[in-house]
């Protein structure tokens, strides 16, 4: 099994430097069997796809920001009482100081939502 796996926040490029990531960023979706990201732009390239996506969301709401049209799509966050709280009127910074909806996803979560999504139970862990 292939995953691309994205992983920001990056500098700001320009529109050119924009459309040249994404396009180098094509490829690799075309061929990953899932994409696992935070609510960015890859998530919406891999839905246009047709890729089985993972979308982690913190402070943004999942009906506001998709992933859109994606039957293979399946959204990880957790339900606080301050989320969402993402609006595009103020600076992304939690408000209340703490981030918990980002620090309260954890990589369990995810890596059996990826799992739930390709139909298949993952393995046990391994002990060391």
């Amino acid at each position: 099994m292939s995953l691309t796996v994205h992983v920001g926040p990056e500098p700001d490029p320009t529109v050119e430097d924009a459309v040249r990531a994404a396009s180098g960023e094509i490829g690799p979706l075309e061929r990953a069997d899932a994409l696992v990201s935070g609510d960015s732009g890859p998530v919406h390239l891999a839905v246009s796809l047709e890729r089985p996506v993972v979308a982690i969301h913190g402070p943004t709401d999942p009906r506001e920001s998709g992933p859109f049209r994606g039957a293979r799509a399946v959204v990880v966050r957790r339900d606080l009482p301050c989320s969402p709280c993402y609006t595009l009127e103020r600076i992304a910074e939690c408000p209340l100081g703490h981030t918990l909806c980002q620090w309260l996803v954890t990589p369990e979560e995810v890596y059996r939502a990826v799992h739930r999504l390709l139909g298949a139970a993952p393995p046990e862990p391994r002990m060391p």
